[in-house]
């Protein structure tokens, strides 16, 4: 395994791109550049990350999208704390519903049509999961 740096003018920056990294559309594109492994994984390689685009968001936007996958880590946490069923259930559809809105936002910061999203959103229905596990 490796890591690899992402030179960023900026925390700022940085953090955005690391945002967009997690989105749907990001993973969508990096899986189609990549070689698949079993169990839905792919790999995450220099050259197939320097394909993935970035949208060139105002401030306003790149901020919203990274206050909305903030709010994706912090609710899958408080879900993994949940003690009881009843708690993980509502922490899990919480978490659902953030990572819907941040999908969303990164979307629109790529003007994604309505045809586009629908082609994206069944596409990751048959895809692997966030868990890296195939959905049936």
């Amino acid at each position: 395994t490796g890591g690899y740096g992402i030179p960023a003018p900026d925390w700022d920056e940085a953090r955005y791109v690391s945002a967009l990294l997690n989105s749907r559309l990001l993973s969508w594109a990096l899986r189609r550049y990549s070689r698949a492994f079993g169990g839905g994984w792919f790999a995450a390689r220099k050259a197939n990350l320097a394909r993935l685009p970035i949208a060139d968001a105002d401030v306003a936007t790149r901020a919203k999208i990274v206050s909305l996958f903030d709010e994706c880590c912090a609710t899958k946490i408080r879900a993994g704390e949940a003690r009881s069923d009843r708690d993980r259930n509502l922490w899990s559809r919480a978490e659902d519903a953030a990572i819907q809105r941040f999908d969303a936002a990164v979307e629109d910061a790529f003007g994604l049509t309505p045809a586009e999203r629908l082609v994206l959103t069944a596409s990751a229905a048959t895809g692997p999961t966030r868990d890296g596990e195939a959905e049936g």
